[in-house]
Formats: structure tokens, C-alpha cells, sequence
């Protein structure tokens, strides 16, 4: 763990950069790296004091300062909790974000019950496709964490973390640790090209994901009838 911390150190030694925080009581920091929890370690973040340059490592569970609570940390973020409210600062960011979680993904809330599912098939009104789709992709893409798999060197697709509940991902029922290899058949090789289908789709009268879930491959279809 020391030697990640120490190569992040080095990275961003030099990183400055001015704070735009929504509450002047949060603290001034940059979050440089992090280590997600397991079941036999806490999370741990490793953040930089923008005003005094010092760099230290924080705990999930712990208080930045009196006020101030670390109270997630995630494979892309940490998550604050200050006076009830919840705010986020990504990974190499140091700009804290207030978030709405009562109205987080709210929009798809309803459309559960509106998903017909049978065996690997999805079947959806075009009412609830616009829906699930309307949103710019780079919204769709944050409502879970996409991690590459690499094995010798070439990228095989990309397993999914931290699916927000009622997301896109959530409603096709994907699950966290479900590996993506290929979309509408065409595998996934490169970043471009999984932009590229995953683009196709909003015209797309129907689609396929192929994928992993507990070492077991899995289709799974969307039908727009």
C-alpha cells in the first residue's frame, strides 16, 4: 500500500489549482488516490492539503476535521458528510460536488415495473427505451464504475462496480462485478470502440451485451416492441 501511495505522491507532487467547494466550511484538499474497502481492510484515501502542500493518508470512517466526515470511499470518488448534507470530490479532483442522493436517479424509479423480463431477454416499450437512454452518455457512464480487465495486454471488457440503484445498469438487472465483453457482437477491444456501440444504441431498435457474472458467460437482450 506504501508503494502506491508513495507513486501517486510522485505524480502529483506538483498539482496545484484553485478550490471552487459549494460550502466554504469543507476542507481545502485534493484527493490523489484511493484504496476501496474489503473484508479485511477499511478504505483508505490519500489526499493533499492544497494550501499547506502536505499529503496523508485518511481512513473511511474518519473525520477530516470537526465538522467534516470521510464517510465512503469509492473506486473513483470519497464521499463527505458535512451538516447532513453528502458531497464528492473524484479522484484527482479537488473540487467537492453537493449531491442530491433523495432525487439521485429518481427518473427511472418508476420504469422497473414498466420491464418485462424473461430468462435473458428484456422487453421494453419504446416509451421506457427513450427513457433509459435519453440521458448523455457521459450521465449514463457515472451511474456505475467501469474498471478494464486486461490479461496479456489486451483488454477483454469492462467489469462493473458501485451500480447506483435505479440506474440504467440496475433496471437491465447487471450487477456489481459483472464483466461487459461485447455489445450488439462486437467485442469489446479498445475504449473507442465500446464508445462507439454503446453511442449506437440510442437508434438501435434492439440490443445485446455479452458478459461474465461469477465466472459464468451471460447474455443478455433488450427488445423494443
Amino acid at each position: 500500500m506504501k508503494a502506491i501511495f508513495y507513486t501517486l505522491i510522485l505524480l502529483q507532487i506538483a498539482t496545484g489549482g484553485s478550490m471552487a467547494y459549494a460550502n466554504k466550511a469543507l476542507p481545502n484538499i485534493m484527493v490523489l488516490g484511493v484504496i476501496v474497502a474489503s473484508e479485511s481492510r477499511s478504505g483508505v484515501a490519500l489526499v493533499k492539503d492544497t494550501r499547506s502542500g502536505k499529503t496523508f493518508a485518511i481512513k473511511e470512517g474518519s473525520n477530516l476535521s470537526a465538522k467534516v466526515l470521510l464517510s465512503k470511499i469509492n473506486r473513483k470518488s470519497i464521499e463527505l458528510l458535512l451538516a447532513g448534507k453528502r458531497y464528492t470530490i473524484n479522484v484527482g479532483d479537488d473540487t467537492a460536488q453537493y449531491v442530491e442522493s433523495s432525487t439521485k436517479n429518481a427518473a427511472y424509479a418508476n420504469i422497473k415495473d414498466q420491464v418485462d423480463k424473461e430468462g435473458d431477454t428484456i422487453r421494453v416499450s419504446s416509451t421506457v427505451k427513450d427513457q433509459l437512454v435519453s440521458n448523455d452518455l457521459s450521465k449514463i457512464l457515472m451511474q456505475a464504475a467501469a474498471v478494464p480487465q486486461i490479461i496479456n495486454g489486451k483488454l477483454q471488457g469492462f467489469q462493473l462496480w458501485e451500480i447506483e440503484a435505479n440506474s440504467v445498469f440496475d433496471v437491465v438487472g447487471l450487477k456489481d462485478g459483472d464483466l461487459i465483453t461485447s455489445i450488439n457482437g462486437y467485442k469489446i477491444t479498445d475504449v473507442g470502440s465500446a464508445i462507439k456501440q454503446l453511442n449506437s444504441l440510442k437508434n438501435a431498435p434492439n440490443a445485446s451485451f455479452d458478459y461474465t457474472r461469477n465466472g459464468q458467460s451471460q447474455k443478455l437482450k433488450i427488445v423494443v416492441q
